[in-house]
Formats: C-alpha cells, structure tokens, sequence
C-alpha cells in the first residue's frame, strides 16, 4: 500500500456540535481515499463518539478512557499515524480550500520549514488568531500590566491576525491547522504532554526552531475557526474556572521550561498582584469579576498544576 502524503488528526473532546461540518470541509477540500484520517476522542461525554462512528473515511477511531489533555492525544496521533506529514486539525475548524497541492508545495519549496500553518478566519470570514511570538517574561509584563495599551506592538503577541497577502514565516502558527513535517517529527518527536491545553503548540514550535526548522503561514490554505469550542461543555464537567486554568498552567510551564522556574513563579505573582488591584478597583463589575478570577486561578496554582486541581 502506498504511503499516503498527509495524516489529518484531531483530538475530541464534547466536539459533537462541530464535528459534521469539519468532516464535510475534510471531504470537500481532500481526497479522503488516499488520506489517512486519525481521531483520539478524549472521553467525550455527549455525542462525539456516536458521530465518529458514523463517518465512513475515519481510517482510525481511539477512544481514550479518560481526558488526557490535548498534547497527550496529540502523542497517540503521532505513533498511530502512518502518512509522511501530520496535519493537526482542531475538529472546531472548517477547511476552505484544497490541501494537499499547497502542503505538498511549500514542503518541497525548503527542506529547512518544519511547520505550515493556515490563513485562520472566525465563521463570519473575518480574519483571527492565525500565529504568534514566542512568549517571554517581558511579554508577560508589557501585556498583563496594561501597557500593551500604551504602547502596541503589533509583533510582540502570542495572538496576531494574518494579512493574508504573502507566505509569512512566523514563531509559531496557531494549533487549530498545524501541519507537521515528516523528517521534523522524526527530530523532535513526542509533545510534551505536562502541556494540558494551550501553549503545547507554541513549545513545539521553538523546540523545532532550536533545530533549525523555520514555520510558515500561507494564504493558499484558509480555514474557519469557532475557538474554544471544546471548553464551553468543559465547565459543565469541571467549572468556570477551568479553561483560565489550563491557560495560566501551560503559561507557567513554557516559561519555567524555556526560560527559569524563577522567572515562571516572578510572572505568576506579577500577574496575581496586577489582576488583585484590578479586581478590587473593579468592584463587581464584569472587569472586576475577571480580574478577580484571574487572582483566585493564580493562587490555586501555587505549588500546583491544572491535574492536580481538577484530579485529571
């Protein structure tokens, strides 16, 4: 059997109402015979599993017996995969345009590009999150202070909007389409999966950087993303404070990874500190309930990870 260019993986999770109208995109911009599609369902406890059963071109269906986490459902793609490049798809995404000419295009253009990434629009088409910078202590402290505000730096962000005019190489693209090469995957290997959710991408990304790989976003490829859609019926099963939770865990654990445990703990205070005042100079309002939130989230977190507190 020949082996096909692209796996397209994706990671469940209570993805019920979004994952027909991913698979029909899936069926309308790639030739699902010779495409090996692998889904890990991460315990879903609505009708995820149901439909998956019922797509006739999943070539693979894992069940996992409890959620794992993103990065770690991510690992069970990569040694389930048999194609060259793995494509990870959030299965809250719609594809827009044809995938294999273009992937098949830009990785035989350098040897050197690790990634590609897409031209990422919300359903109404207007253009979102498609990549970011790597995230640093300093971008911590010009961001949660406030003086983002001030002084904007439109490169200096973890979340910035493609123009859609030119292949861009960027940090990182956004984990909704990242496409992963072969010789790449074989470098660097698993994701780390102390990641839960967030930030697992973006660790990827420089740990490829660091090896020579370079990541690319190119307008030919565009997709449709709903964001988020996995954490609305996560607070049903954990609470509201879960999806911030996941985020500031994964923050902490890429700067004490890439940078120092000092540097993580030093910007987990400023946080706390910053988001305290604010949350009382908020009072009950929504800004001051956020903030507020923010504080509590920080504090659970001393000393502890998003498993730990939600026993996952």
């Amino acid at each position: 059997m020949t082996k096909p260019l692209l796996s397209i993986g994706l990671v469940t999770y209570n993805s019920a109402r979004t994952l027909r109208t991913c698979f029909n995109s899936i069926a309308r911009t790639c030739p699902v015979d010779s495409t090996e599609i692998i889904v890990v369902d991460n315990n879903s406890d609505d009708d995820s599993v149901m439909i998956l059963e019922e797509i006739p071109f999943i070539s693979k269906l894992i069940i996992n017996p409890a959620n794992v986490g993103f990065a770690a459902g991510v690992n069970t793609l990569i040694r389930e995969k048999t194609g060259r490049h793995l494509l990870l798809l959030n299965p809250d995404c719609q594809i827009e345009t044809p995938l294999l000419p273009v992937i098949n295009k830009v990785f035989a253009s350098a040897e050197d590009i690790g990634i590609i990434g897409a031209d990422v629009r919300n359903i109404d088409g207007n253009p979102r999150e498609a990549y970011g910078a790597f995230p640093s202590p300093a971008m911590v402290y010009w961001d949660f202070s406030g003086l983002r505000k001030i002084f904007p730096r439109k490169r200096w962000s973890t979340s910035i909007l493609f123009d859609g005019n030119s292949p861009t190489e960027v940090d990182f693209p956004t984990g909704a389409f990242f496409c992963i090469r072969e010789e790449a995957l074989k470098v660097i290997g698993d994701f780390d999966d102390r990641f839960f959710a967030y930030f697992e991408e973006v660790d990827y990304a420089l740990r490829l950087r660091k090896k020579g790989y370079r990541a690319m976003v190119h307008p030919s490829l565009r997709v449709k993303h709903y964001g988020g859609a996995s954490f609305i019926p996560a607070r049903t099963r954990y609470d509201e404070d879960f999806q911030l939770t996941c985020y500031f865990d994964s923050l902490m654990c890429f700067l004490e990874k890439h940078y120092s445990e000092k540097s993580a703990r030093r910007c987990a205070g400023f946080i706390r500190a910053f988001a305290s005042f604010k949350g009382t100079l908020g009072g009950n309002t929504a800004f001051g309930r956020r903030h507020k939130q923010v504080a509590r989230i920080l504090d659970k977190l001393k000393g502890s990870n998003v498993r730990e507190i939600y026993g996952i």
